[in-house]
């Protein structure tokens, strides 16, 4: 409870700082020079994902109608490299005011985030950390908890679905193995398993964030193991390739027991429809504020130094809470 407590009271401390950014922005609008304005940047290694769309939305947003600074978003479309770094190194010689970034290999990016902290220029690391570089803090989204509390809650809600069953037979499907917040996923899933004696892990899947390999994978496992009770995806499209494996066996919703993650606009509806148990969503536009908030925050010297770590909590979404996050999407 203290946790929560804390992380709570950080988050509105730091939107607090947001808030009063954008309001001391606004009483000095009549002084500022829109070309003075701070120009930050932020660069992902999936940029195609079309689940960073309210995120650039609200980048967008925050960019027109702020008097202070203006941010754009950014990055190669898949885990390239170094095409990552040449684009960092693109907004490092444009002696831009701070930069967010998802790095694909922290290891590799970390003599890049120190050059740019050399020059002046603060980073904050969002969904993947370059903890042994110079970046200012990591805003993370707590996979492992996150991913603890969604098996616990789908344990619960299925404990009369499953009541005669000896074993409940569990397959995970994820994007990559080793990939941190995956590999963090999968243990909180793990965690959630052990602790409850009628649960078994009976397979591990890596479909490479491809559905077409998910229906594979999955529809082989469901062979292998003599059917499937739960398919836990620990990205969205292994929970949408599940569903096409249950229509191929001309099974109906709810007959095998299906979680995804993140919001993806086929997940939500599959809730809704009940092919779906529940997923997990991250708070991407708030971290997103978070990270803005805490460069504005440096840049202005209202902070001297910040927490290593600041952990936003994930929402569980099901059927109970679905519409809202479909009409956040129209």
């Amino acid at each position: 409870m203290k946790t929560k407590q804390i992380i709570t009271g950080l988050v509105i401390l730091i939107i607090g700082v947001l808030l009063g950014l954008s309001m001391h922005g606004h009483q000095a609008k009549a002084e500022v020079n829109p070309t003075t304005k701070r120009v930050y940047a932020m660069n992902t290694y999936f940029s195609s994902w079309a689940g960073w769309q309210p995120t650039i939305n609200m980048l967008k947003q925050m960019s027109d109608t702020s008097t202070g600074f203006r941010a754009s978003f950014g990055g190669p479309l898949d885990s390239d490299i170094s095409k990552q770094i040449e684009e960092l190194d693109c907004l490092i010689d444009q002696k831009i005011n701070g930069i967010i970034i998802q790095p694909s290999d922290p290891k590799a990016l970390n003599p890049t985030i120190n050059k740019a902290f050399a020059c002046g220029i603060p980073f904050v690391t969002i969904f993947g950390d370059a903890q042994d570089s110079k970046r200012l803090t990591y805003v993370a989204a707590n996979e492992r908890e996150s991913a603890r509390r969604l098996m616990e809650k789908v344990i619960e809600s299925t404990k009369n679905k499953f009541e005669s069953h000896d074993k409940v037979k569990v397959v995970i499907c994820t994007g990559r193995m080793g990939v941190p917040t995956s590999d963090l996923r999968m243990q909180g899933i793990k965690d959630a398993l052990a602790s409850n004696s009628k649960m078994r892990l009976v397979d591990v899947l890596s479909d490479d964030v491809d559905e077409t390999k998910a229906v594979e994978l999955i529809s082989a496992a469901f062979e292998r193991c003599k059917g499937i009770d739960i398919m836990v995806g620990v990205e969205p499209r292994s929970a949408i390739g599940a569903i096409a494996v249950a229509k191929e066996r001309h099974l109906k919703p709810g007959d095998i027991t299906i979680t995804a993650w993140d919001m993806d606009g086929d997940v939500l509806l599959a809730i809704k429809d009940g092919w779906i148990e529940a997923t997990s969503v991250l708070n991407i536009p708030l971290m997103t504020q978070t990270c803005l908030s805490i460069l504005e925050a440096y840049n202005m010297h209202y902070a001297p130094t910040f927490p290593d770590r600041i952990d936003i909590p994930q929402t569980y979404v099901d059927k109970t809470n679905v519409d809202k996050f479909l009409n956040a999407q129209k």
